[in-house]
């Protein structure tokens, strides 16, 4: 029963935070909202952290899966993808090219038709879309685990597995969302326990807050104005504009950003990964390149650049960073919210 307690209560949580979305007067993320609520009903002691602390830190761990039926919906949108790629080699390179795919279609006789049909019943059941989320996220993490390296994020490698299941078994994408769809209904659950992650480093919180802030206004509005203005100088329309601006914070905020303003979904998606990654690549290099030798700098750098991805990097690096960055995440994301309400 503890267990269906606290997911009782965050989902409770979450449907009131819908409540309030659905009233204000200006356009708010609910999940966001849910964040925000949560962690001032911990902060006022309407709930205490053990209402909801273990299966938070499962949500939270378990974060980067629920993101797998959004980054796979990128298979719908290749020619978007192609469109934007053709526009920036025409910017970079003055060069214009097309390409022209074409299909020929082919006779199946009435028994193989009935086959295809038959599969085509067992593909929309939710277990296939579940379980081959499951499998190719697993590989991904034994992947990750082997190889050491963020290049072999879980989540991009699922992505990649069940991308390539689609094509080559041609299984159309609204197949596999029926179970994807499952998993998405955790998102919003999963952000709002991020408020969970903030409230358990309140100390650190109130000890450097003057930093935090400043540091977190500072990194969210660097990253967003950098962003827009290359999209600018790069021709890129509004809807891509929209997709890729909220980049440096952690998925599920970036992309209750990006949806409700047009963005499209999966390609804020995958620009979430590849920031997280490139910044834990990237961040001891440039540390030690501009001589950071505060701890707190640190890790607000890292967490307000590249998220979650970034934060396992900083824990790797010492105890102040990796709890600094993990502030920046749920600070950071809020923050790029009220900025994206004045610009977007």
């Amino acid at each position: 029963m503890k267990i269906l307690k606290q997911f009782g209560v965050i989902f409770g949580v979450c449907w009131v935070s819908l409540v309030i979305e659905h009233y204000l007067p200006f356009s708010f993320p609910a999940s966001v909202i849910g964040m925000i609520l949560l962690l001032l009903c911990l902060l006022t002691g309407f709930l205490k952290i053990e209402h909801v602390q273990e299966k938070a830190d499962f949500l939270l761990g378990n974060m980067a899966f629920f993101f797998v039926p959004a980054g796979v919906s990128i298979i719908n949108y290749f020619d978007i993808l192609k469109s934007t790629v053709l526009q920036l080699l025409v910017i970079d390179c003055n060069i214009c090219c097309d390409s022209v795919c074409s299909y020929a279609d082919s006779e199946i006789d009435g028994e193989e038709k009935g086959r295809k049909e038959s599969m085509k019943e067992l593909m929309t059941s939710p277990y296939f879309g579940v379980g081959l989320s499951v499998v190719a996220f697993w590989i991904g993490e034994k992947l990750h685990s082997k190889l050491k390296t963020p290049i072999c994020n879980p989540l991009i490698v699922a992505i990649v597995l069940i991308v390539g299941v689609l094509l080559i078994f041609d299984i159309l994408y609204d197949s596999y969302d029926v179970g994807g769809a499952l998993i998405n209904m955790f998102l919003a659950p999963a952000t709002a326990c991020l408020a969970v992650a903030i409230y358990t480093k309140i100390d650190v919180l109130k000890k450097y807050w003057l930093p935090i802030v400043v540091g977190c206004t500072a990194g969210s509005a660097a990253s967003m104005a950098s962003v827009f203005g290359m999209c600018k100088l790069f021709g890129l329309d509004q809807s891509m504009t929209v997709s890729l601006i909220p980049k440096s914070v952690t998925t599920p905020i970036a992309v209750s950003i990006s949806e409700p303003a047009g963005g499209v979904v999966p390609i804020t998606v995958v620009a979430v990964i590849f920031t997280g990654i490139l910044g834990s690549i990237l961040a001891p290099t440039l540390i030690k390149i501009f001589h950071v030798k505060d701890s707190v700098a640190a890790g607000l750098a890292i967490g307000a650049c590249s998220h979650a991805v970034g934060t396992s990097k900083a824990i790797e690096i010492g105890e102040i960073e990796g709890a600094m960055s993990g502030l920046a995440i749920g600070i950071c994301g809020i923050i790029t919210v009220l900025f994206s309400m004045l610009i977007m």
